[in-house]
């Protein structure tokens, strides 16, 4: 029962995932409303920052999670699954969304940084970052939860007197 409902939730997901990044109407609307000078290099910028690259992989960790949880899914359906993401259609939505959010002259201002040697050092070393701040973090949490919970005892002590 729980690997069926397991199973359910997996195919779920992987169908929404799919779905969001493939949906027609995105298609429609790149078709319809080229997109502007400023909405092109906010795209470019998602390139150069490396956001395209990492978003990529984090899709396909989570393809690879939803595999091992549902492992009764014939490997074709994966294969059919990871056929029809249509990853550019997400990137151009975000393009835009960057496009709203900084103005043009921002977003050529980070295409040159992006562009330059530190900028691509510092996108270079952002997985290895990444990986090690999750386990600096992850202590993090753990000494502060340890601290909180003596907090806690000592407070239940002073209450009890």
């Amino acid at each position: 029962m729980l690997t069926m409902r397991r199973t359910t939730t997996t195919l779920a997901l992987a169908l929404l995932l799919v779905g969001g990044a493939a949906r027609p109407t995105l298609a429609k609307r790149a078709a319809a409303a080229p997109m502007s000078a400023h909405q092109r290099d906010a795209r470019k910028l998602l390139e150069l920052s490396g956001a395209q690259q990492m978003g990529k992989q984090m899709i396909s960790q989570m393809l690879g999670m939803m595999r091992q949880n549902a492992t009764d899914v014939p490997e074709d359906f994966w294969r059919t699954i990871e056929k029809k993401l249509d990853f550019s259609a997400l990137l151009d939505e975000l393009a835009g969304l960057y496009a709203r959010h900084l103005s043009h002259d921002d977003v050529s201002q980070l295409i040159t940084f992006f562009s330059s040697p530190v900028g691509r050092r510092f996108v270079a070393v952002q997985p290895r970052v990444m990986q090690d701040s999750v386990a600096i973090s992850q202590k993090w949490g753990q000494q502060f939860m340890q601290q909180v919970m003596q907090e806690l005892e000592r407070a239940k002590k002073r209450g009890s007197k």
